[in-house]
């Protein structure tokens, strides 16, 4: 594996990976997460050519959703080549009103352009509508 010296840290990408879940760019969000992406959530785990395959806004914000917002984030490894970053956030409805708080781990890898986000680990899933 090629080691490259990213501009931006594993904590800055998953920042702009929440600005542009909050916009609902599938476009920046499928330039985020690597191609493929691996999501294991409780025992089930499920392989997304793109990001976009693993998010249905529709029927987030038919559940309530608005936004979502990074609580506390820590990078547990990182070297040249991947990184892994716990962090908890929660999500919130158009009154701003917090509907759900979440831990969730990522395993990002170091691509000649950038952090993106490999891997996502959830050990359970219940109040993530619209994530498979």
């Amino acid at each position: 594996m090629v080691a490259y010296r990213s501009k931006s840290s594993p904590i800055e990408t998953l920042e702009s990976f929440f600005q542009c879940f909050n916009a609902k760019d599938l476009e920046s969000l499928d330039e985020i997460w690597d191609s493929p992406c691996v999501f294991i959530i409780g025992n089930k785990t499920s392989l997304f050519y793109k990001y976009r395959n693993a998010v249905d806004f529709e029927k987030m914000v038919a559940g309530g959703w608005r936004s979502s917002s990074v609580n506390h984030s820590e990078i547990i490894f990182e070297d040249l080549a991947i990184a892994m970053v716990q962090l908890n956030f929660s999500r919130f409805d158009h009154d701003s009103t917090e509907i759900g708080r979440y831990d969730v781990s990522h395993l990002m890898v170091n691509t000649e352009s950038g952090w993106r986000i490999k891997i996502l680990y959830m050990n359970n899933g219940e109040g993530m509508d619209g994530i498979s």
